[in-house]
């Protein structure tokens, strides 16, 4: 079966509200991305919420970021 629709994923298949709760909208070297907290030490970026393309080519969805990389990772409030 085919699903064709404008709609993310998770409103056509929600997923679990405890997975839900380790997501969070961060700041990360000044592009707005979407992470999930894996464990203490690390996260995985779940959605690139900036529209400028050049932000793709350093950030994209899968991408696991560490504490000790270095990079500024400052949550939104």
């Amino acid at each position: 079966m085919i699903l064709y629709t404008s709609m993310p994923f998770e409103m056509v298949f929600p997923i679990d509200e405890q997975e839900l709760g380790k997501q969070r909208v961060a700041m990360m070297n000044g592009v707005p991305v979407m992470v999930k907290q894996m464990d203490n030490q690390q996260m995985q970026v779940i959605r690139v919420l900036s529209t400028d393309p050049k932000d793709y080519l350093e950030h994209y969805p899968g991408q696991m970021i560490s504490s000790f990389e270095g990079q500024s990772i400052q949550p939104l409030q």
